[in-house]
């Protein structure tokens, strides 16, 4: 472990070098020699995490610093030096400016998809006459209300023609030293890319010129205020130096090792050549100024992820470490001899790919001025962090999950065992007996499937199962196989973990479906391949744990009103109905009226209480009547003389009282009544 990280960020470092040696060293060579974008590892990148390894997880990323994407970039490098280009350009030159100066519909609307991989981003600073010197840029802004019209050239632009955004810096009208950024979609009026070029080294990487004329730009894609773009720029390439003096690192150290195991193996006098004093010292030079650029590109990222200044820092990075790059590869072609000048060897395509690294970013010469200038500055060394108090924010080393290699997802794949075997049977019961008396298999389930018309026999045979078919549906489709082939096998069953991963896996395969998505089965999630991939048989594929069928949709029932609350007994009278302890009906069924102020209470008659009843209600010749209530004898608890003064405040309101008997009805009457 190297003494400058942790164990998580080692552990990162691994799982990006084993993700870069399985799936980016192998086509490499062919994407060099072909000049082809590298979609497909671009993609599978964005998976890993690594297009977006310095956003925060609040917006799709991976939410890694300086150190983790430092390693990152020297791991995909070492494979191969081109994809490294398309991270270093979209992390550190368009998501980063996007993180730092983004408005928050900016970053809503593009850092996702940068993250993902589904959008690639571009930095369009160089001009063909401004490559260095980008305060005086011939690219024009024109405000034109709420829009900018810009027109330009720009030049040697990474991800060029395979961006989705460009991030475009021009000077504002009339003032050469004021500029602006902003972001461009690549579907926007104005703006096109020119042929790749035709380049020495990192050929998988798409590099074009920009055109722009008369593109309009909304005022909201602008990133940052008017005068912020050479303060963007400057800001991003600070940063942008050290992911490429990483890169120059990782390409070193691919030329390093390759050199190394060749020397092992190439035998001349006799004896391997790494036996030779020449290219012992060769290698150990080699070593010495990797592990010095290491050192000094480790030192810079730290001090950007502690908060420091760090400009001078990654211009010695990226000086030491780009020069180490050029110097090591030529010293491998060295011990490769002529097989280092052949492209069969890949010492050839490091010695290419390191070139750049020397010009992009910043030449040498400009890395040597940067750093003068601190230095007669007087400018001391960073202070340690415990001297200068700076809000730092947390960051924790992503865990990366790599995808399964070819091997490991063919086995993930395949079925976890034989779920079952159905058989179309003229009689489950019949059919049984076999399985039961002479087979001896106690674990037996029948049932009936009234919605698919089926009556099934679950036969229990060890981890599997025999399914024993019997139509009950004569339009169905186990009995159309009855009657086209007779009883026998009709489909076997085989468990998978997720039924519709594996759908998609067995389709590139060739295999096609029945159903284009999974349905709900009698043992759980299924999908049917067709017979005629299995000579004829039926082939079922069931999860049968871990998913959720979707609940049917209740229909809308209008609610009926509540039923009243009754709390006092209802009787019948010659009068109608009306409710014991209620001196006045009048009012029933009307809205209660508005209270009235507290007052005094005023005396009044005696008002009888409701009485407790448990008989029922019966139907006579009479009416309805309610045992118990038809006599004309005194009621227990209420006395005969409180009743009378009752019955006189009733009549003295101008209400009847009903009568303690009701009058004999007429059996025809009683009809008529009961239809009130």
């Amino acid at each position: 472990m190297h003494v400058l990280l942790t164990e998580d960020q080692e552990l990162f470092r691994r799982t990006v070098r084993e993700f870069a040696e399985r799936e980016i060293a192998p086509v490499a060579a062919e994407h060099d020699e072909n000049e082809t974008f590298p979609t497909a590892n671009v993609r599978k990148m964005g998976e890993l995490g690594l297009m977006g390894l310095t956003v925060p997880t609040d917006f799709g990323g991976a939410g890694a610093g300086p150190v983790e994407y430092a390693l990152a970039m020297e791991e995909i490098a070492r494979a191969d030096a081109a994809h490294s280009v398309i991270l270093s350009v979209q992390n550190s030159l368009v998501c980063e400016p996007i993180v730092k100066y983004g408005s928050d519909e900016q970053k809503s609307d593009y850092l996702r998809r940068l993250s993902s991989g589904d959008m690639i981003g571009a930095f369009c600073l160089s001009e063909p006459q401004s490559g260095s010197d980008a305060r005086h840029m011939q690219t024009k802004a024109v405000r034109d209300g709420d829009y900018y019209v810009l027109n330009g050239t720009k030049n040697w632009i990474s991800n060029g023609g395979e961006a989705g955004l460009y991030l475009v810096f021009a000077s504002l009208e009339g003032e050469e030293d004021r500029s602006a950024a902003f972001l461009v979609e690549y579907w926007r009026f104005g703006i096109r890319c020119g042929p790749k070029e035709k380049k020495l080294g990192i050929r998988a990487s798409a590099t074009t010129q920009v055109f722009l004329q008369d593109c309009r730009v909304p005022i909201g894609s602008r990133l940052g205020e008017e005068d912020d773009g050479f303060k963007i720029a400057m800001a991003s390439l600070d940063a942008g130096r050290i992911g490429i003096a990483a890169q120059a690192l990782g390409i070193a150290q691919a030329a390093f090792d390759a050199s190394v195991a060749y020397a092992k193996v190439r035998q001349a006098f006799g004896q391997p050549i790494s036996e030779f004093q020449g290219i012992q010292f060769m290698l150990a030079d080699m070593q010495v100024r990797i592990e010095q650029s290491r050192l000094l590109v480790y030192q810079a990222a730290l001090l950007e992820a502690r908060g420091l200044p760090f400009a001078k820092e990654s211009s010695m990075a990226k000086l030491s470490a780009s020069e180490t790059a050029m110097w090591v590869t030529t010293k491998a072609i060295q011990i490769h001899g002529g097989y280092g000048y052949s492209r069969e060897y890949p010492v050839q395509r490091y010695f290419r790919d390191a070139k750049i690294t020397e010009i992009y970013e910043g030449t040498s010469e400009i890395q040597r001025m940067v750093i003068a200038r601190h230095v007669l500055r007087g400018e001391r060394p960073a202070k340690a962090p415990a001297e200068i108090p700076v809000e730092v924010p947390e960051i924790k080393t992503p865990v990366l999950t790599l995808p399964p290699t070819p091997e490991e997802l063919k086995q993930q794949m395949a079925p976890r065992k034989l779920h079952h075997v159905a058989v179309a049977v003229d009689n489950v019961d019949e059919a049984l007996k076999f399985y039961r008396e002479t087979l001896g298999l106690e674990e037996i389930t029948v049932m009936n499937l009234e919605d698919r018309g089926l009556r099934v026999g679950l036969v229990k045979a060890g981890p599997s199962e025999v399914e024993l078919l019997e139509p009950l549906d004569p339009e169905g489709t186990v009995a159309r196989f009855l009657d086209r082939r007779g009883p026998g096998l009709h489909h076997i069953c085989f468990e998978v973990e997720d039924v519709e991963k594996s759908m998609r896996y067995y389709e590139g395969k060739g295999a096609t479906f029945i159903d284009p998505v999974p349905r709900p089965g009698a043992v759980g999630l299924v999908s049917f391949m067709p017979p005629t991939l299995a000579d004829g048989v039926l082939v079922e594929l069931a999860q049968t744990s871990g998913y959720t069928f979707p609940e049917a949709e209740a229909e809308a029932v209008e609610e009926e009103a509540p039923a009243p609350v009754i709390t006092k007994p209802i009787l019948r009278g010659a009068a109608g109905y009306t409710r014991h302890g209620l001196v006045d009906t009048s009012s029933w069924g009307r809205p209660a009226p508005e209270p009235e102020a507290e007052s005094e209470p005023a005396t009044s008659a005696w008002e009888p209480p409701a009485l407790a009843i448990h008989t029922p209600i019966v139907r006579g010749a009479g009416g309805y009547t309610r045992h118990g209530l038809t006599s004309g004898a005194p009621t227990e608890g209420w006395p005969a003389q409180d009743r009378a003064a009752a019955s006189s405040a009733s009549s003295a309101s101008g209400v009847e009282s009903a009568p303690a008997t009701a009058p004999a009805i007429e059996p025809a009457a009683a009809d008529d009544a009961a239809g009130e």
